[in-house]
């Protein structure tokens, strides 16, 4: 959202120019205020527009959602809430690349038992199934 835009809505609004719209995306976060925001037939299924009501003074330093009927202000995360989310997602990105590249389980366990690198009890046990369940040929 550009602050020149928000300005220029608001002063529309002192002027008499009519109420300030909202354009909401699925999640209900506001991604666009003024009077120009898209005619309802032409934007996304799930996206709403609003009118803003007129106790809510728009801040382009905040933001705005609109949940069950209710909007909702919040303060933009910090920079350390920043970073941590970063990091989070780093991490759940890296564990994902991994997982999706590595062989099954299964396959890592096989490898394992046959290179003899199980305890003894444990491929006592695996062999045990491997004999009661021969591989077919």
């Amino acid at each position: 959202m550009f602050v020149g835009g928000v300005i220029q809505a608001l002063n529309q609004v002192q002027q008499g120019a009519g109420k300030m719209k909202a354009l909401f995306d699925t999640s209900g976060k506001a991604i666009q205020f003024g009077f120009d925001v898209p005619e309802e037939s032409t934007i996304s299924p799930g996206y709403q527009i609003l009118d803003i009501p007129e106790d809510i003074f728009v801040d382009t330093t905040k933001y705005y959602y609109y949940n069950d009927g209710e909007f909702e202000v919040y303060d933009p995360p910090t920079p350390e809430e920043i970073q941590f989310i970063l990091a989070a997602k780093k991490l759940e990105e890296y564990r994902e690349y991994r997982r999706k590249e590595y062989p099954d389980i299964g396959d890592q366990l096989d490898a394992l038992f046959h290179a003899g690198v199980f305890p003894e009890e444990m491929a006592s046990q695996i062999q045990a199934v491997k004999d009661k369940y021969p591989k077919p040929e």
